[in-house]
């Protein structure tokens, strides 16, 4: 039995300024990194990331940091985290699929919380279409 092995790949890069020589060489590797994915698409299925990184089909994008931001408020947490809703990073950001952690575990209806975010990034989805 043949067994196959697919990577994803996990991006964290802040946004580059071109006057910062340590960003230089962050998106210079950033640049490389997704190269490689597309070179070896037979292995790379796909990143975690904010944004979409590749036109390329073949790859899925998967958003982690997906809240919903029910009171209008800043999405942000008191460590920094920012986080994006499941519309955003669907249609705004383009993401294939969206990463839900404390917006699930922390409600107080698990179940109802995971259903409620899986219908909003397929409607977004298919707004996207």
């Amino acid at each position: 039995m043949k067994t196959i092995l697919k990577v994803v790949l996990f991006f964290q890069f802040e946004k580059f300024h071109v006057n910062n020589n340590n960003n230089n060489n962050n998106f210079i590797i950033y640049l490389e990194c997704i190269k490689m994915a597309e070179d070896n698409s037979d292995f790379v299925i796909g990143f975690i990331c904010q944004k979409r990184l590749s036109e390329n089909t073949a790859f899925l994008h998967m958003a982690p940091g997906i809240q919903l931001n029910e009171n209008g408020s800043e999405m942000k947490d008191s460590l920094g985290q920012q986080y994006t809703t499941p519309e955003m990073s669907i249609l705004d950001n383009r993401c294939d699929i969206v990463i839900v952690g404390r917006g699930i575990i922390k409600s107080e209806n698990p179940v109802e919380a995971a259903m409620r975010y899986q219908k909003l990034a397929f409607d977004s989805y298919l707004k996207r279409l």
